[in-house]
């Protein structure tokens, strides 16, 4: 959404799928739209390796390509854990995370790129930028042998990068509710970005707080959830 009407005068530099219109009088604003893709334009490459791991207990993520692009894919797993669910509900979510990822922007959130949605319009999966190394969970508790020391600097900027990101979020009334290390993607070494924005609500602190996808937070976040989390009631940024 653009600050104001731009003029013929105006400078629009492009980065990456979306557009930045610088104005006069220090006045600028994004352009940006996110392509719907069909399953084939999404590739394995030929020269790496296969790259996929789980993003929390319903999603998996994958490495692709795309048109020449290396992405990273999300999408619902096959998984007995949707069984007290309807996989619906399960692509809900999916959905909530594409709108609120379509109108937020900041260095530490995972961008979203495109959507793929399958022949039948009975799948979707969401596009995001390359993540090389995988998410913080991985690192930590599957692939440690491949980094078995993390020093505490190196740590210390990761946290830092995910607080700038909750910040942004709150300062625009957001609460994240679901994070954990499965929401924190290593993109490069030492850059950190955060993502499941699935289940993401408006903060109680300016008025009543409400939850799109009328789902609870799944059993396996409860030990990195407040209480308020826990129960579905009203959340402020102290949650």
């Amino acid at each position: 959404m653009l600050s104001s009407k731009p003029s013929a005068s105006d400078t629009v530099h492009c980065f990456g799928f979306g557009k930045l219109c610088v104005g006069g009088r220090k006045q600028f604003g994004f352009l940006a739209c996110v392509p719907v893709i069909g399953e084939k334009e999404l590739v394995q490459a030929d020269d790496e390796p296969s790259l996929s791991f789980h993003n929390g207990a319903f999603m998996s993520m994958t490495n692709f390509s795309w048109n020449g692009c290396r992405v990273t894919v999300k999408e619902l797993q096959s998984h007995d854990a949707l069984l007290p669910y309807s996989k619906r509900s399960f692509m809900d979510l999916l959905t909530a995370e594409q709108e609120y990822c379509n109108n937020l922007f900041h260095p530490h959130l995972l961008q979203l790129l495109a959507v793929c949605v399958s022949a039948d319009l009975q799948q979707t999966r969401l596009v995001f930028e390359r993540v090389h190394i995988g998410s913080l969970y991985s690192i930590l508790h599957q692939r440690r042998a491949q980094f078995p020391v993390l020093r505490f600097e190196s740590l210390l900027h990761l946290l830092l990068q995910v607080s700038d990101a909750l910040l942004y979020l709150h300062c625009r009334g957001f609460i994240h509710r679901s994070l954990s290390s499965h929401a924190v993607q290593l993109v490069h070494p030492g850059v950190a970005k955060l993502t499941n924005l699935h289940f993401m609500v408006h903060s109680s602190d300016g008025g009543a707080s409400s939850d799109p996808t009328r789902l609870p937070i799944p059993t396996e976040l409860y030990n990195w959830a407040a209480p308020e989390v826990i129960r579905g009631r009203p959340c402020t940024v102290k949650a």
